[in-house]
């Protein structure tokens, strides 16, 4: 596979005429209140100011987030872009960049491939790395998948599209290809190929540390990672667009500040029970305080609106994320006959979530169930 690649100097050429581009991607000013969401934008500077531009260099980054374990994607699949897959198994941080690890090594020498999550974490480690980091004023409307990938020099993800989504660039940098949704989606090569021949119609934008890349919905877009240590967090909007409408509730939920949920559940616009949407969330999300506190809510009010949750489809969102505390709080709720609704342990066989595909069957859930 190595000799499918251009040799190491070839790279190292096209890579510094990448970072030397003037790019085509417009940068509003900082005094801009919004974002043109018709075409890509690029915010020079934006999270500069996080506390993470201080406190995730390399060293650091390691030595407080080293032994957390996340999805290796290959390169030569990852543009076969869901939260399913393609992955080839969970590694640590550590031994993502340990050129001495098995992994490390395989990595740097023979199959590229990135940490990439494109779904809620443990939602200890959602804390931990969104307390270092601020959701863009401008951009804050999207907020309904997280998103955090790191990765290594020449690594790459080739031409895929999703819903609207910007990630910001919090150390190292990254280089985007990106096409309107109304063409054809431009061939999958290593970026590099991009450089000597880029494809009618695409544009080039290198997003240095600090800065923030807004992606809008359908456009095709492709990555090179230009440095040794890349990392950069994110969040994508909600596959039907609703993020953009949600209230101070949803926000809260999904950012798993129980604080902020409990604040907007006291005003007067909060009234009626919690609806199947913030249960969802709440349960992809797998904040167990504040899914209690939604499921809490939910017990105090007893209207009629209750008995229209469908409770198989919002333990779903707990199975694909594997939150097995989730799982537990709305077992009560769950269960049709004494078991599991089929779709729960359906979504966890699809996601790979064999710990909780486990707990499932120990606990009622049946194979040969019948989803209707």
């Amino acid at each position: 596979r190595r000799n499918q690649w251009l040799p190491p100097a070839g790279r190292e050429e096209l890579l510094d005429i990448v970072v030397h581009s003037s790019g085509d991607v417009p940068s509003p000013s900082a005094s801009a209140a919004s974002v043109d969401r018709s075409r890509p934008a690029l915010l020079r500077g934006a999270a500069e100011a996080w506390r993470a531009r201080e406190t995730w260099g390399r060293e650091a980054f390691l030595e407080r987030f080293g032994d957390l374990r996340f999805k290796l994607r290959p390169c030569e699949r990852l543009h076969e872009y869901s939260y399913t897959g393609p992955w080839q198994e969970v590694v640590s941080l550590k031994d993502y960049f340990d050129d001495t690890s098995v992994v490390g090594r395989r990595v740097a020498e023979e199959s590229p491939a990135v940490l990439f999550e494109n779904s809620f974490l443990d939602c200890d480690v959602h804390k931990a790395l969104w307390s270092d980091c601020t959701l863009p004023a401008m951009l804050a409307d999207i907020h309904a998948e997280p998103i955090f990938s790191v990765a290594r020099k020449h690594t790459y993800v080739g031409f895929h599209s999703h819903k609207a989504s910007w990630l910001a660039q919090v150390q190292g940098r990254k280089a985007w290809f990106l096409a309107p949704p109304e063409r054809e989606m431009p061939p999958i090569r290593q970026p590099w190929d991009y450089v000597e021949q880029r494809p009618e119609g695409v544009q080039l934008c290198v997003v240095n540390p600090g800065d923030v890349l807004y992606v809008p919905e359908g456009w095709w877009h492709a990555t090179w990672n230009l440095d040794d240590f890349v990392v950069g967090i994110g969040w994508e909007s909600a596959d039907d667009g609703s993020s953009a409408n949600w209230h101070a509730g949803m926000h809260a939920v999904a950012d798993g500040d129980l604080p902020a949920l409990k604040s907007w559940h006291s005003s007067a616009a909060s009234t009626e029970c919690p609806t199947q949407e913030m249960l969802y969330l709440a349960a992809r999300a797998g904040h167990g305080d504040v899914l209690q506190h939604l499921l809490e809510w939910l017990e105090a009010t007893r209207s009629s609106q209750t008995s229209q949750h469908h409770f198989g489809a919002i333990a779903s969102g707990s199975a694909i994320s594997g939150h097995m505390r989730a799982l537990e709080l709305l077992q009560p709720f769950s269960l049709r006959d004494d078991a599991w609704h089929p779709w729960v342990l359906q979504a966890a066989a699809l996601c790979g979530q064999g710990q909780v595909i486990d707990w499932l069957l120990m606990r009622g859930a049946r194979v040969d169930a019948n989803d209707a």
